[in-house]
């Protein structure tokens, strides 16, 4: 979630609405996904289809961050954002198209290595959205003098599209947001 204001006083809590096949935590970081995690979350184990709220302290908490959040099962592997998996396929999308899709959304342009390497995901996955993506009319190439990987960005057509595909994504993240107390 890119530039969640915390206020100056900060949140002393955060809510998030989940449902996860695999339990494990659900951590919460800011503006990094290397750094060390403010907050977790412990999310049971279930079908995937049982969503519930689930809540942690914050301390400390001030300003304006990006909030990165990452799954890690009980079996101690990290699941590629689980939760959003979940919420993507009940949307009839590809995990991975709602990650380029959300990625370049957030951050406007992202080279296809930043995208793998912030996500953890394999970049031959990322490069077989990205072709399907431009392909369709979605996302160009940014020539850069002197860079050997491009870096990516939405077309007009594309920004449509991800608003009209992730809008419901964003709504269930403001509702999370919103849930936090301050």
């Amino acid at each position: 979630m890119a530039n969640v204001d915390f206020g100056n006083n900060g949140a002393s809590s955060l809510t998030v609405t989940a449902a996860g096949k695999a339990g494990g935590i659900l951590e919460i970081r800011l503006d990094d996904p290397d750094s060390e995690p403010v907050a977790s979350i412990s999310i049971p184990a279930g079908d995937g289809s049982e969503y519930a709220d689930y809540t942690t302290t914050l301390e400390g908490v001030t300003g304006v961050h990006h909030v990165v959040f990452s799954f890690k099962s009980d079996g101690g592997a990290n699941a590629q954002d689980e939760l959003y998996d979940i919420w993507a396929k009940h949307s009839g999308m590809k995990p991975s198209t709602v990650t380029v899709l959300y990625m370049l959304d957030q951050f406007s342009e992202m080279t296809q290595g930043g995208i793998a390497q912030m996500c953890l995901l394999p970049k031959q996955t990322i490069h077989t959205v990205v072709q399907e993506l431009e392909q369709a009319g979605y996302l160009e190439k940014v020539s850069v003098s002197g860079r050997k990987e491009k870096p990516l960005r939405l077309t007009e057509s594309g920004k449509r599209y991800t608003a009209d595909k992730l809008c419901g994504l964003y709504r269930a993240e403001e509702r999370a947001a919103a849930a936090s107390s301050p």
